[in-house]
């Protein structure tokens, strides 16, 4: 195992994409300090925690390019049959891949708070923000990454094609976002709409409430709530937000999404012929 990893580590940093997806990051941080920046001057009241999670919509994009390209390598350079051959176990080449990535997902997130923490306390100062609320929100990004991570893990060991492979995470990440929007505008649909009315002399003044029909009630409420808790892209809107009102829920749903994804990635990957 030690062997295993010290291999794949040295492999990870000589990668082009890694270094790339790395830069990428922090540039990243950098445009949106200028952002912030900009807003500011035009008078809008700035918090340099205002974006600090940012990262959390960019970083599972670059895992996905990152799983597919650095296992896809291993499948296709032969790499991963020639582990097998010196008897390196499948379940220890699962796992090891999938601490790889999950060490370069953390050292993405690190390439872009560090330099926009950096650059926001000299811009901005210090944040309003409490200190425990943003370390919570750290937590939860890591295991929300951690989740993206096997899922991405678990379709490039099984597909082993690199196109195919980024193909479908990134099609998996845009149906997961797409999915997380939807759920968070019925969420926070209100409850009344605001009624107008056509006073005598013509103008129009306000009425009384109307309830909207599309505000989510009950069970359907209750559902609506654990999967915007449960999925991971839903996660990542509530982090960026500073807000996680069922936590426990989330690292729960996580570690579970975890244990699922590695148990069924590697008992799979056991069973899959390599040619």
């Amino acid at each position: 195992m030690i062997r295993l990893l010290s291999a794949g580590f040295k492999r990870l940093f000589t990668n082009k994409i890694f270094w790339t997806i790395i830069a990428v990051m922090c540039a990243l941080s950098v445009f949106v300090n200028i952002n912030l920046y900009s807003n500011m001057k035009e008078g809008y009241a700035v918090d340099v925690a205002n974006c600090m999670f940012v990262f959390i919509y960019a970083v599972p994009i670059g895992i996905a390019v990152l799983c597919s390209s650095y296992i896809g390598s291993e499948f296709s350079d032969g790499t991963i049959r020639n582990k097998i051959v010196i008897g390196h176990s499948r379940v220890a080449i699962y796992l090891t891949n999938l601490a790889f990535i999950f060490v370069s997902s953390v050292m993405f997130m690190l390439a872009y708070v560090l330099p926009y923490s950096v650059v926001g306390l000299i811009l901005f100062g210090k944040s309003g923000v409490g200190i425990s609320a943003i370390a919570l929100n750290f937590g939860l990004s890591l295991l929300t990454l951690l989740a993206f991570t096997s899922l991405y893990s678990l379709c490039t060991m099984l597909l082993a094609k690199k196109a195919a492979a980024g193909i479908v995470c990134l099609l998996l990440f845009m149906a997961g976002f797409m999915c997380a929007m939807s759920i968070n505008t019925r969420l926070e649909a209100p409850e009344y709409h605001q009624g107008y009315e056509l006073k005598d002399d013509g103008s129009v003044g306000l009425g009384e409430p109307q309830l909207n029909h599309r505000y989510l009630r009950g069970t359907k409420r209750a559902v609506y709530e654990a999967a915007n808790d449960i999925l991971p892209s839903c996660q990542c809107i509530q982090i960026s937000r500073y807000g996680t009102p069922h936590t426990s829920r989330i690292v729960i749903s996580n570690l579970i999404l975890l244990a699922a994804a590695a148990v069924v990635g590697a008992a799979a990957f056991k069973r899959r012929d390599l040619k």
